[in-house]
């Protein structure tokens, strides 16, 4: 299947990185890896949140993203790569917003209680929380995680 198309990488987004369909013992990312061949890369994401799910990530895919645990550490990537992965900070707090530089449309998703996925620690900023300022064009029935494709489909 793979050869009708020109694929340079493959990027799956999983709750879980080595999250399983409930009628298999392989991860999502070991499934997909046959159909892929070796030209095309893998790229799997997915709640990896320290240096230890990193290096089992990696085990997994091609190359390996990280998206919440480099918004609450900008650092992330350097700390291991420096050998100081032990240093990773690991949960949310109002100290972090600061020092991550958040922008307050990410503050506001982030500190919203009923928001998933959620932030490590994001009780302590649930009082950064802005009701009702989210552009309902863009989120669909509050801060939930459905985006409203329709707008994208004109």
């Amino acid at each position: 299947m793979t050869s009708e198309f020109d694929f340079d990488y493959i990027h799956l987004s999983l709750p879980e990185y080595n999250s399983k369909p409930n009628d298999s013992d392989k991860s999502f990312a070991e499934l997909f890896q046959p159909a892929l061949g070796d030209a095309i890369k893998e790229i799997i994401v997915g709640n990896i949140m320290n240096e230890s799910d990193a290096e089992d990530a990696i085990r997994y895919a091609d190359l390996v993203a990280v998206g919440r645990a480099t918004l609450i550490d900008p650092q992330f990537g350097l700390k291991i790569q420096e050998g100081r992965g032990n240093e990773i900070i690991e949960k949310i707090s109002p100290e972090q917003v600061k020092k991550s530089h958040l922008t307050p449309g990410l503050i506001n998703i982030f500190s919203d209680p009923k928001m998933e996925p959620h932030l490590s620690g994001r009780e302590s900023i649930y009082d950064l929380h802005q009701k009702g300022t989210l552009d309902e064009s863009v989120i669909k029935n509050g801060t939930g995680a459905s985006y409203n494709l329709d707008n994208f489909k004109k």
